[in-house]
């Protein structure tokens, strides 16, 4: 179930390209009065350059905000 704010937001999005980036999934579900399960599976060998990406962009957040 989507929710408003989850089609608004960028969290979700930031979220899913990153997962996307290494191989990864997500799967949320969220019920009313029930709360948000997030699940978030990520292979343990990430290629080097994949690695450098997230370094630049935790290092640089103003670059990766462009």
């Amino acid at each position: 179930m989507k929710s408003e704010v989850m089609e608004k937001g960028l969290g979700f999005i930031s979220m899913k390209e990153r997962l996307r980036i290494v191989g990864g999934e997500i799967n949320i579900c969220s019920q009313p009065l029930r709360g948000t399960r997030i699940d978030v599976s990520v292979p343990v060998n990430s290629e080097p350059e994949v690695r450098s990406i997230f370094r630049e962009q935790r290092d640089n957040p103003e670059v990766s905000q462009a």
